[in-house]
This record gives structure tokens, C-alpha cells and sequence, in this order.
């Protein structure tokens, strides 16, 4: 993996509450690798997208929002109409990564929900600094058992190889929003920094955050049924 040596910045979180959406679909598909442009002013930022792409399948859009201790990395790809009728044939996913995400500060419940909505992003995944930096193969095979269709079978091939122990045997069920992986203190760790300003996390912390819509949003407007008139018979 890539090694970096820098350290984030540790001010509070603001941009989820001015940062736009998109503003159109990119109607071109593409491999993730082309949406890797450096240089990026984190090199957190950069460490992480480094690896996602090499794991990702095609999409159509990948971008980054930052503001202080936050990074928000949104990833379009088109979604199964039998799986997602309500997405409009697109599914936007979120990778919240924060500095500041310790306990439960990056649980779902601490997610602003109509923020994302304004983003259109339909989920998204809440992850710490010290478990990106130190368990990046942990966090995304757990991600890759939950999102079905992101990681490219080669991808998930090789999360599969990387993956450690806890990873593979920790309990998950599809509905689960939090997952927790504990290590014991010889597990060895797969770090992206070689002076990493945060310790091997004891354990690792992978919350989803599923953005049910609103009643009436991303859905096309159906017109009411004229009503059928019938000739009564004599």
C-alpha cells in the first residue's frame, strides 16, 4: 500500500450542510481508476482513493467534498431497477471519513439525514481515521458483504485475500447498520502511513447510515388515469 506521512486536519465538521449535489448523471460508465486525479490537499484523502478504486467496479461518477476534519467521497453507479426501483436507474453512494469519529460519534444516529438527502446520496458509510489508516482491507471486505454490485468480483477477490481473520469471522446480517471488529494485540496491521498520527485501533468501526426517501422524491410523476366511461346497457 501507499505510504504517507502527513496528518489531518482535527476542525469540526460543517461542509454536509452547504455542499451541492451533482448536477447532472454522467452518461459515461468508466473503471474507477480514471476518477483518481492527484494531487490532493489531505494525503489521507489521497491514500484512501488510491486503494477504493483499485477495488471498485465501473461507474459513472466519483468525487470528493472536504472541509476541515471531514471527507466526503460520493460514488454514482447505476443501480438494478429489480433491487432499487426508487433511485431513479442510479445509486449514490457515500464514504464519510472523519478524524474526529470516536465511540459513538460516528453512529448513524449522528449523521445529518436531510443533508445527504440534499446530496442525493442514498447511503452512506461512516468510518474512522485510525481504522482507514490501519484496517483499510477490514473496512472495505466488510463494506463489500453489505453493497451489493460496488466492488468488482476482482475486487472483492482480493479483499477477500487481504482481509484478516476478524473480518471473515465476525457475525453480520444484512440489516445491521454497525459493525465491530475486535483484534487481539499480535493481529498485524496493513497501515497506509508509515508515521500514522493515530495508534492501531484495538478494534474497528464500520457504520451505514441508509437514506430511506421521502414519499414523492426521485420518482417520476405519474399523471392520474382519465376515467373510463361505460355505455349502460338497455
Amino acid at each position: 500500500m501507499k505510504p504517507y506521512a502527513t496528518s489531518r486536519s482535527a476542525s469540526p465538521v460543517h461542509f454536509l450542510r452547504t455542499a451541492s449535489p451533482a448536477t447532472s448523471l454522467s452518461p459515461t460508465v468508466r473503471e474507477a481508476t480514471a476518477f483518481y486525479a492527484p494531487p490532493y490537499d489531505d494525503d489521507l484523502d489521497d491514500a484512501f482513493l488510491w486503494n477504493l478504486v483499485k477495488y471498485l467496479g465501473p461507474v459513472s461518477d466519483l468525487h470528493l467534498t472536504r472541509s476541515g476534519s471531514a471527507s466526503l467521497f460520493i460514488i454514482e453507479t447505476p443501480a438494478r431497477t429489480q433491487q432499487h426501483p426508487d433511485l431513479g436507474g442510479r445509486r449514490r453512494i457515500g464514504f464519510l471519513l472523519r478524524s474526529d469519529a470516536v465511540g459513538e460519534a460516528n453512529a448513524p444516529s449522528s449523521i445529518d439525514a436531510d443533508a445527504l438527502r440534499r446530496l442525493d446520496v442514498h447511503e452512506v458509510y461512516v468510518l474512522r481515521e485510525a481504522d482507514v489508516t490501519h484496517r483499510l482491507p477490514d473496512v472495505l471486505f466488510i463494506i463489500s458483504r453489505w453493497v451489493d454490485g460496488l466492488f468488482s468480483e476482482r475486487g472483492r477477490t482480493n479483499l477477500e485475500r487481504l482481509a484478516t481473520g476478524a473480518a471473515h469471522d465476525v457475525s453480520m446480517h444484512p440489516s445491521d447498520d454497525r459493525v465491530c471488529l475486535s483484534y487481539s494485540d499480535e493481529a498485524p496491521a496493513a497501515s497506509l502511513r508509515l508515521d500514522a498520527p493515530v495508534a492501531v485501533p484495538a478494534e474497528v468501526v464500520v457504520c451505514r447510515h441508509r437514506l430511506r426517501r421521502r414519499p414523492g422524491t426521485n420518482r417520476p410523476q405519474r399523471g392520474v388515469p382519465p376515467r373510463r366511461r361505460y355505455r349502460r346497457s338497455a
